[in-house]
């Protein structure tokens, strides 16, 4: 359950909150004269607007739009941002924000014409097939340009006093840009100037600007443009097509031009950007002024990409200064000012595509062969007892006056802390950056680039066998795969290797390297070939002895339909290794690789998609085998290591259905199966998520109700076999649904008959239908699953190990819950030895759902919010009606809703907008689970479901304790000596 209460100076002590709002598409800076000369405004890929400080880069505001309505316009003046969002292919909406404070000033209904007037008698075009659009400041028309064929485009006059008029001009194969009164046309190599108000299409050549390869905008600057040449070099050209500068740009270098205007004088900066640095020229048409090396490293953040000018007047003696506002590959913002960092925003964290959590070492070494005294143990067993048992006692009294403030927090040394919850986070993004984390603080230990691919982390060792933790980058990229050994702590690389096989999926074997004491991975490729990293033979002799027990799968990615499974075949010799790589030392793997033989494979209908999947993590801990009941009989879990979960839904305009499938991916059978009528997206696949862990599976989804229920659809159902006929079939397809219904029928009265026979006369559960009725109510629904070997209490397989093969299916018991906002992400907490009682974390959006729900003592209204719901409300044993044995086993009662209260707000008043993923780890306290969460904000905090069971509280009264213990022991001293003097004086009597 979440907190009772939170103090305003406990904010940011257990928790802390990075708001981000990703990688810019554009860069505007208000200018000087105006009253947000401090200010810019950055429209991201997120589909964020903001409103950044421009002297700290802190957000002023920030506004999250709605995912159905993806940005695609941002106009801006002083005071109002103007924003066109894309609702559907031929509909749109506009919102009209204020600047300074984030306010919606206005907001248009739905939009299916070319043109819209806003509040303030902006005009404003429209259209799916404009390539942009522009106005004079010197008339009210606004000129509207869009393609209508190869070269060809079509300029539409919209006026607020007359009749629209249209006219087009060609360009050929070559371009045009617009500058403040017209168009500048590349045509056969020539340029030539077009105003707006020229409807006769006359093209006025400029000689001496022949043999032009491209034209480009000043971005910042619509007085000049950058002519480029057939030799590569650059003129800087007027509006009036006067050449102004000419640059001869050297080879391997990227050149960047930005401007702006202060007191009506245009100010140019051009930038050379190499692979190492980045050299800066600052101009005015007639001077240059200044040149300037810019603080940025491409292995750092990468190359440049969004670059916008930022001018001002110096105090001191009145001269044009000027700051650089940048974006860079990685996603990075940045704001310099010549060669100096003013401040960084690092907005790749938006991206983050997989992570992994790194224990630290211990503060007294590098090994795990410590004592409690944090000794060697030879130096320990040197000790004499008595001087053993001293310092044992001062180091746990030392220990046991630690609450849980007391954690240092500001600690910058990479050793960990009392309780094991300062970790390394590491972070990989798809914009190709690596960053590492503090997880009390939140704060970059470091970051550096490795380029473009599709990248996964893997910790192949950990520091409690000894030495430093390592962790394997794996990348895939053009159909070969490069790996990066490297340090955590630092980001120093070991080992690079890149090889020439597409990898699809990579698995953690417990077989090590005895050398570096390194996990070996399985790199499974697409053609369901295995390849070993490392490879030695010592390593492939080990992999052979565990080879005939390996099962692999690979399955589809969301939007496919198909799961397959292989076992290890033979090995064989090939080449791995692409000599070309540099790297510090190059690894070169054995020539071996091993190929595989499909074993099983599982399709869903025609009409379905996979919408979600997922898989057991091996950091999942199972702290009992059974659950007790409140008659104390248990009911034994089905523990199955190889379950595999999948959502998929099939939707048409009028329809949807959802189902669900596990399997078992050693066999490939079919375990469970459900299907809800009415059930999809809402917008997109993240309507729709999967958790699972030990013997239970949660799953949301959105039901649009009856509306959406289609009457006659193929149906894939899960039949149960009888165990004494052996039957392998796990399901077939009914069409009809008269026959659909009567074999459901017919399979129910079979099933309670044989039940029957194995009844025990102690406690019944009930089986769900594996098809769910029709629900009349429309919203977020979040099913439960757990799953026990039998359904009858005391029964178990007897077994050292689970085996997939000849296995019975499982009994599941599930129930349904109506949840009252849209959920965007699930993720569950997790502890040392997994006693504390798990607690389930859901993302919600901005959303209220299910708002006509009257069941909730009280609303919660928070947006962005994570929610903590303990696992016992999602509890499918959960009976409608209490018994004796009921209350012992501590159940609820049954309720459809799941209720909300602001206590089960994890993030309280914080909204953290864009997290789509949720990732707890386990700290050295049972009671204490630490939970991030990412999608675009990133988020952190501590999470006790149980309570600090195991840690003193902050109020704790030492000094009472201290106080008490120190009493005592004087009355004990004092009565000793009563005694003593009493018993001499009994025996002179």
């Amino acid at each position: 359950m979440g907190v009772e209460a939170l103090f305003s100076d406990q904010q940011g002590v257990l928790d802390w909150h990075r708001k981000l709002i990703g990688s810019p598409h554009s860069l505007i800076l208000s200018e000087s004269r105006s009253s947000l000369k401090n200010s810019i405004l950055v429209y991201s890929n997120k589909n964020i607007l903001a409103n950044l400080n421009l002297k700290t880069g802190s957000i002023a505001w920030r506004k999250s739009l709605d995912n159905e309505s993806p940005l695609i316009l941002v106009s801006h003046d002083i005071s109002t941002s103007l924003v066109f969002s894309l609702k559907s292919p031929n509909v749109f909406v506009a919102r009209l924000f204020d600047s300074s404070s984030g306010f919606l000033l206005w907001q248009s209904k739905d939009i299916t014409s070319d043109l819209i007037v806003t509040p303030l008698n902006v005009f404003s075009v429209v259209s799916k097939s404009y390539a942009f659009f522009t106005h004079s400041n010197s008339d009210a028309n606004v000129y509207a340009i869009s393609q209508i064929g190869s070269g060809s485009f079509l300029v539409t006059v919209f006026s607020e006093y007359q009749d629209n008029s249209e006219w087009n001009f060609d360009v050929g194969s070559g371009a045009f840009i617009t500058v403040d009164d017209g168009l500048i046309v590349l045509k056969n190599g020539q340029v030539c100037k077009i105003l707006l108000d020229n409807q006769q299409n006359i093209c006025e050549e400029i000689s001496g600007l022949e043999s032009i390869q491209n034209i480009n905008k000043i971005p910042g600057l619509s007085s000049h443009f950058v002519a480029i040449l057939e030799n590569g070099n650059t003129i800087i050209v007027d509006d009036t097509l006067n050449k102004i500068k000419h640059f001869e740009n050297p080879r391997n270098t990227e050149i960047h031009y930005i401007g702006s205007q202060i007191s009506g004088v245009p100010y140019i900066i051009r930038i050379q950007e190499t692979s190492l640095k980045s050299i800066g020229e600052f101009f005015t048409p007639t001077t240059k002024l200044s040149e300037f090396t810019l603080p940025h490293l491409p292995s750092l953040s990468g190359r440049l990409s969004t670059l916008s000018l930022n001018l001002y007047q110096r105090k001191d003696n009145g001269k044009v200064a000027f700051r650089v506002l940048a974006s860079t590959q990685d996603g990075s913002i940045h704001l310099w000012r010549g060669s100096e960092v003013i401040w960084t925003r690092e907005e790749s964290l938006t991206h983050i595509v997989d992570e992994v959590f790194v224990e630290l070492p211990e503060p007294h070494g590098f090994s795990e062969n410590r004592d409690e005294l944090h000794e060697l143990h030879s130096k320990t067993e040197a000790l004499d007892p008595l001087s053993r048992y001293l310092k044992r006692i001062s180091v746990h009294v030392g220990s046991a006056f630690i609450s849980k403030s007391k954690v240092i927090a500001n600690s910058t040394a990479l050793v960990r802390d009392t309780f094991g919850i300062k970790k390394i986070l590491l972070v990989v993004t798809s914009t190709g950056k690596l960053i590492a984390l503090n997880t009390l603080t939140g704060e970059n230990v470091w970051a550096k680039m490795i380029g473009p691919g599709v990248w996964s982390l893997e910790v192949v060792r950990d520091v409690k066998i000894g030495g430093l933790p390592v962790v394997v980058v794996v990348g895939r990229l053009n159909k070969k795969t490069i790996l990066k050994e490297l340090d955590p702590l630092n980001g120093d690389i070991f080992f690079e290797s890149e090889l020439d096989i597409e990898v699809s999926r990579v698995d953690q074997l417990e077989i090590e390297d005895e050398r570096s004491r390194n996990k070996v991975l399985a790199l499974t490729s697409v053609d369901q070939k295995v390849w070993l990293y490392p490879s030695t033979p010592q390593i492939h002799e080990s992999f052979q002895k565990i080879s005939s027990s390996m099962y692999l799968y690979i399955a589809d990615d969301i939007g496919g339909k198909s799961v397959v499974g292989f076992v290890i075949d033979k090995q064989i010799e090939d080449i791995l290794v692409n000599p070309g790589l540099v790297s510090k030392i190059f690894f070169k793997p054995n020539k071996k690789h091993y190929t595989t033989k499909q074993t099983w494979s599982f399709h869903l209908a025609e009409s379905e998609e996979i919408a979600a999947i997922t898989s057991k993590t091996r950091e999942d801990i199972t702290p009992s085998i059974g659950r007790v009941l409140g008659n104390r009989q248990v009911l034994y879990k089905y523990l199955n290591p190889h379950l595999l979960a999948i959502s998929a839904v099939a939707s048409t305009a009028t329809s949807s259905h959802l189902s669900f499938y596990l399997l078992d991916t050693v066999t490939g059978a079919l375990l469970y199966h459900a299907m809800h009528p009415g059930a999809g997206y809402i917008t997109s696949n993240s309507d729709v998520g999967i958790l699972v862990s030990e013997n239970w599976v949660v799953y949301y989804l959105f039901n649009h109700g009856p509306d959406f229920v289609k009457q006659k659809e193929q149906i894939y159902q899960s039949e149960e076999a009888e165990e004494e006929s052996g039957d392998e079939e796990a399901w077939k397809v009914i069409e009809d649904p008269v026959e659909r219904e009567k074999e459901r029928v017919r399979k129910r009265m079979a099933k309670r008959k044989a039940d029957e026979k194995k009844k025990k006369a102690s406690v019944v559960v009930e089986e769900e239908e594996e098809i769910t009725p029709v629900s009349e109510v429309k919203g977020v629904q979040v099913v439960v699953l757990e799953l026990f070997e039998d359904v009858n209490p005391d029964v178990r397989v007897i077994s050292d190990e689970f085996s997939s093969v000849g296995a019975k299916r499982p009994s599941v018991l599930s129930k349904a819950f109506v949840f009252p906002q849209q959920i965007l992400g699930l993720g569950v907490t997790r502890t040392r030895y997994g006693i504390t009682i798990r607690e389930i974390l859901c993302k919600s959006s901005q959303k209220l759902l299910n708002a006509n729900l009257t069941n909730f003592k009280k609303k919660v209204s928070i947006p962005n919010s994570i929610f903590g719901v303990s696992k016992r409300q999602l509890d499918p044993r959960r009976p409608t009606t209490l018994t004796a044995f009921d209350k012992e086993e501590e159940l609820i009662q049954y309720k459809p809703a799941i209720e909300l209260i602001d206590t089960n707000v994890a993030s309280y008043d914080l909204e953290v907008i864009g997290a789509k993923k949720i990732v707890g780890v386990a700290t050295l306290l049972e009671s204490t689970s630490l939970v991030v969460a990412y999608g675009i904000d990133l988020w952190s905090m501590r999470r006790m479901p149980s309570k600090t069971f195991d840690l003193l509280s902050e109020d704790f009264g030492y000094l009472n304790l201290v106080g008490t213990v120190v009493v005592l022991v004087i009355a004990v001293g004092v009565v000793r000596g009563l005694v003593a003097r009493k018993r001499l004086a009994d025996a002179w009597a």
